[in-house]
């Protein structure tokens, strides 16, 4: 039920319904939490982030992604990159750029080490280049952006897969 529930709110989330998208995640993360699955509940309180990011609540968001992270490193997932890259788009949005680079240049790493994983390191480059226009450095933006849509290409990614159409809003930012 509580898997059930989260699918619900990524749905929500990708019809940029963030407000939405809350009310599913908390629900489930209710049910995960009383069944004791930690995985599960690094997923949701990671989704929270997300809505919570996507609300513009960025103390919320920030701690909601750290809860996540920690979950997600007691059983050294890789998703927990995904949600680094949420909570480096938080320090940018609150102005610590430089905390913003060292939590995505950690991540990046992280995902760079696994080939398989590229799909990740697209999502992650996206964030990076938010990071990075909000920074003001349109150069970095356009690299990351570039390797991203490099990526993309090679996945066959086209602009209607949910990666081609982060990387086009991302390049509608600048």
């Amino acid at each position: 039920e509580g898997t059930a529930l989260a699918n619900i709110g990524v749905l929500h989330l990708k019809q940029s319904q963030p407000g939405e998208a809350i009310d599913y995640f908390e629900a489930a993360l209710t049910i995960v939490r009383k069944v004791g699955s930690r995985t599960e509940e690094g997923m949701n309180l990671g989704y929270l982030g997300i809505a919570s990011l996507g609300l513009g609540d960025l103390c919320t968001a920030e701690d909601q992604l750290k809860q996540c992270i920690g979950i997600m490193e007691e059983g050294r997932f890789v998703f927990a990159s995904t949600f680094r890259g949420f909570l480096a788009r938080v320090h940018a949005e609150q102005g610590d750029l430089d905390e913003a680079r060292v939590v995505l240049n950690a991540a990046e790493a992280e995902v760079r080490q696994g080939s398989q994983h590229m799909m990740l390191l697209a999502e992650m480059l996206c964030n990076r280049a938010r990071v990075e226009h909000i920074a003001g450095d349109a150069a970095a933006t356009n690299g990351a952006l570039e390797e991203a849509e490099s990526i993309a290409s090679a996945l066959n990614a086209g602009t209607d897969s949910e990666l081609g159409k982060t990387i086009a809003a991302v390049r509608a930012l600048s």
